[in-house]
């Protein structure tokens, strides 16, 4: 069975380069919708974090699964079961400036959902981005990859763009031309520990690494790109 659980085909502009696009912490508030839910799951527990915010939440959270705070509560079968529930689809929220940055620079490259996941919960994205897409909210064709969890982003070939993701390790080991590590607010990645090493080697895959925390940084990316500007693929960390 092939580990690309799910597709949607695009027929791409020939001369145009892709962005490859993770979903979760990305278009999708994937994080903050799971911690809304869990706080609703364990308020009658008295727990102290169903008071907080998403920020503080995340700022003493090191686990992208919660783990801190679910303290065996859920096991991973029922953590996992969330991201298909429909209370999660109806918890979910899109991150608004970044489908506005990919719908202004769909006009200069090709855009490719690559995203992991129990097939369920894959299914349910490729849904709900035709969703989004009926509703003129994504105003571009786009293709997707669901990948199973487990399985590294590397078996879709990236040679011919930019990939952007909040996940250190789904762009180590990938073959796209330019990577950019989106560490924004929901960012629960804390294995990123320095730009172009990867323990104490340096992975020479992740020389052409970007590390950004805002939707403007990644544009100017884009932009620098698409006028053929040359970036100097050294490895550069960009702020406001």
């Amino acid at each position: 069975m092939s580990d690309i659980a799910v597709q949607k085909g695009i027929k791409k502009v020939e001369w145009f380069e892709t962005l490859y696009v993770d979903l979760d912490d990305c278009l999708f508030n994937t994080s903050e919708a799971i911690f809304k839910i869990l706080q609703e799951l364990f308020k009658s527990d008295g727990d102290e974090f169903c008071n907080w915010t998403i920020e503080k939440c995340l700022a003493n959270e090191t686990e992208w699964d919660f783990s801190n705070f679910i303290q065996g509560r859920l096991s991973k079968d029922e953590f996992n079961e969330l991201f298909e529930s429909e209370l999660f689809w109806n918890t979910l929220e899109i991150n608004e400036r970044f489908l506005e940055l990919l719908n202004r620079y769909s006009k200069n490259y090709n855009i490719i959902f690559v995203s992991k996941g129990r097939e369920q919960n894959l299914r349910q994205k490729k849904a709900f981005l035709l969703y989004l897409k009926d509703s003129n909210q994504i105003t571009f064709d786009y293709g997707f990859y669901g990948i199973k969890n487990g399985v590294s982003k590397n078996v879709v070939n990236m040679s011919d763009g930019i990939q952007i993701d909040d996940n250190y390790y789904s762009l180590e080991d990938t073959n796209a031309k330019i990577k950019i590590l989106f560490r924004n607010k929901y960012c629960l990645d804390n294995n990123y520990n320095g730009i172009g090493v990867l323990g104490s080697e340096e992975n020479e895959l992740l020389m052409n690494l970007y590390v950004v925390e805002f939707e403007n940084q990644i544009k100017d990316i884009l932009e620098f790109n698409y006028n053929g500007q040359n970036l100097g693929l050294d490895n550069k960390e960009l702020y406001d």
